[in-house]
């Protein structure tokens, strides 16, 4: 009687463990198939500081350089914020005029002769265009705000600007980024990277940060590989449930 249940005991033992292990193994699959989730961002750019704020409109932008390993552009924030203007011509009621339409952040090289400031290199075209932002989103009280990219991948060791771009818009020159004034030397997250001005570097540096995601990161997976392997480890519980089943009816 006692081996009898000492050997029971063991067997539904052993296929708990199993079950344990293979949902655990479950569990793991399905953040692995999330890929995106659990792939780090790498920061090649930060400036969290400021001392002034300057008209954005088009063209305005900030250099920054990747790290020593191909990476894939993730995201770029600005600080920025909105304004009104009071229009009184002499001859209508006084009115309000407010930046709308849609604001986005485009990405090319820079120039990498030195000393800095650094510039813009349009010359090399167009390299991507970040996902549209709603204007009427930015507030008056200064935020945060970001643009997101996707598939864009950047060299390594290489100097790249980011520069702002609109769609359908109007009083663009009522959003304002802010800047940190004398950062083109000397400081360890900003470095050499300066702010651009229609076309012209200067020694400063937007507020933001510029998000990228390594080569280090979790690989991406197929999603059709993914949902055989959860099909495969869900058939396989399955059937160690049928055998605890029939080790319980022989016990």
């Amino acid at each position: 009687m006692n081996r009898h249940f000492f050997a029971s005991s063991f067997r539904s033992f052993a296929m708990a463990s199993s079950a344990k292990q293979l949902v655990a193994a479950t569990v793991f699959a399905a953040m692995l198939f999330s890929g995106q989730s659990l792939r780090a961002g790498i920061v090649v750019y930060s400036n969290t500081t400021s001392d002034d704020s300057s008209s954005v409109g088009n063209n305005t932008g900030n250099t920054f350089t990747t790290t020593s390993s191909a990476s894939n552009l993730e995201s770029i924030s600005l600080y920025l914020r909105s304004d009104t203007r009071t229009v009184d011509n002499g001859y209508e009621p006084p009115y309000e005029e407010s930046p709308s339409g849609f604001m986005r952040i485009d990405l090319y090289r820079a120039t990498n002769t030195g000393p800095g400031p650094y510039n813009w290199d349009p010359s090399q075209g167009l390299l991507a265009q970040s996902a549209y932002i709603d204007v009427n989103t930015i507030t008056s009280s200064p935020s945060l705000y970001t643009f997101t990219f996707s598939n864009t991948s950047l060299l390594a060791n290489t100097r790249y600007s980011f520069m702002t771009g609109f769609r359908d818009a109007s009083y663009t020159d009522l959003i304002y980024a802010y800047t940190k004034s004398s950062t083109t030397s000397g400081s360890p997250t900003i470095g050499t990277q300066n702010l651009i001005v229609d076309g012209t570097g200067y020694n400063q540096s937007i507020r933001g940060t510029v998000v990228t995601t390594g080569s280090a990161a979790v690989p991406e997976i197929d999603p059709a590989m993914g949902g055989s392997a959860l099909s495969l480890v869900a058939g396989v519980l399955a059937m160690i449930e049928q055998r605890r089943r029939r080790a319980t009816l022989v016990a």
